[in-house]
This record gives C-alpha cells, sequence and structure tokens, in this order.
C-alpha cells in the first residue's frame, strides 16, 4: 500500500490495482459466444404442432367384427415353455390362424418318400383343430442363405423340371385330404 496525499490534505491509503487491457478481438469472440450461448438458452423457432383432431373412440367392451378378416400370427413357446398358454393369449387378442413353417429337405427325406422326424405337420392337424385355429402353412426351400431341398435335387436349380415336379407333389399331398387324415 502506498500513502498518498490528497490535495485536500488527507492522506489517503491506496493500492495498486491491475489495469487489464482488452484485446478487441477477444473481446468480440467472447461477445459472439455469448449471443451463440444466449440464443440457444432461449425457445426456438418451430411452431407448435396444430392439435390432432378427436376421432371416433374404440369401444373398449367389445371387439370389432371380423368382416371376414384373418389375424395370423407366428406363436412360439413363452419364456415359461407353456405353448398353450402362449397360444391362448394370442387367441385372446383376436388371433385365428398360426402360421407354421416347415423345410422342404426335413419333409421329403428321401426321393419321394415323406417322413419327417419332428412330423410338425402332423403334430399342427392333432392339435390346432382342437383350438379353433386354422394353420397357414409354408413350405420353405430357402432358409436364410442355405438351400433347403431334398439332397438328391441339390445343386438344380429352381426352374429345373425334376424340382418342380417335386416341390408340385409335396405341395398336392400337403393340400390332399391325406394332410388331413395324418396320412403322409
Amino acid at each position: 500500500m502506498k500513502q498518498i496525499i490528497s490535495r485536500l490534505g488527507f492522506k489517503v491509503w491506496a493500492t495498486a490495482v491491475p489495469v487489464f487491457r482488452f484485446n478487441k478481438i477477444a473481446v468480440l469472440l467472447a461477445l459472439i459466444f455469448l449471443a451463440v450461448v444466449a440464443a440457444g438458452c432461449g425457445e426456438t423457432a418451430v411452431p407448435t404442432p396444430p392439435p390432432i383432431p378427436a376421432s371416433t373412440p374404440i369401444p373398449t367392451d367389445a371387439a370389432a367384427p371380423r368382416d371376414g378378416r384373418t389375424l395370423s400370427l407366428d406363436v412360439t413357446e413363452a419364456a415359461d415353455n407353456d405353448f398353450d398358454a402362449a397360444l391362448q393369449r394370442a387367441k385372446a387378442v383376436g388371433v385365428t390362424a398360426v402360421t407354421l413353417t416347415v423345410y422342404w429337405d426335413e419333409i421329403e427325406t428321401e426321393p419321394g418318400v415323406h417322413n419327417p422326424n419332428p412330423n410338425w405337420l402332423e403334430i399342427a392337424n392333432l392339435y390346432y383343430p382342437t383350438q379353433e385355429v386354422a394353420v397357414s402353412l409354408t413350405i420353405s426351400v430357402i432358409d436364410t442363405n442355405n438351400l433347403r431341398l431334398p439332397s438328391d435335387l441339390a445343386g438344380q436349380p429352381f426352374d429345373d423340371p425334376a424340382v418342380i415336379g417335386r416341390f408340385n407333389s409335396l405341395f398336392d399331398l400337403a393340400s390332399s385330404p391325406h394332410w388331413q387324415q395324418n396320412d403322409f
């Protein structure tokens, strides 16, 4: 501290206070930064969307009539391994059909011999009618990136007459009364 005598004769004690000198560029950058921060803290310029008009409420006391529609779902076992409970839950939300995918090479185990193990077609034919659920059957020839043709047809193109003829025979069998009589 330094003692200073004022013009009026009083003793005044003063300390040296550093004086900051501001660089004009630094001040300009600081002002720009503050302007950006202030703009980001305010409300956005995005307008509020108009309210969605009210629609006719869906009745909760009764389901809408099916009007010939079918709701199909691929029902699998639940976490507790209770397939029956999983199917009942699906039926409770309106499912009237399930999908069943089987692979051609698992059905036709030898040329012209249909001996799947397990026989998902027979199991489905025994189970689903008792549940009053229809089955949408898919006989798949491709599984992701694997061809699922019977071994004697492996390597043949899909448009080969032998492949087409054998698949048509399998399709005819699956859609015939043999399917319903479990006679594979």
